[in-house]
């Protein structure tokens, strides 16, 4: 997953409207919008921690917590993928 500008959903949400486009199609691009900036800002502050941990500490800090950071870079994207599964299937097409 990369981390993309918040420019381009809100681009897209603002044609849709424009051009009257089917409301599920708008809450999915929508929610899918929220849960980037959500994985986004989850994985920033996350970061922003472990950048507050001095070098000589990081001896200290319990191999459980590297663990916790791996799994949290690898469930944010399957989460994702797995709630656009799960919004998606379900409409009409």
């Amino acid at each position: 997953m990369g981390l993309r500008k918040a420019e381009a959903p809100v681009a897209v949400l603002a044609v849709f409207e424009v051009v009257n486009a089917d409301k599920a199609l708008y809450f999915l691009v929508f929610g899918e919008a929220l849960l980037n900036d959500g994985v986004t800002f989850v994985l920033y502050e996350g970061i922003k921690e472990l950048a507050t941990i001095k070098t000589e500490d990081m001896a200290t800090v319990p191999i459980i917590s590297y663990v916790y950071v791996l799994l949290s870079f690898l469930t944010a994207p399957l989460g994702g993928g797995l709630m656009d599964s799960l919004l998606v299937l379900p409409l009409p097409l």
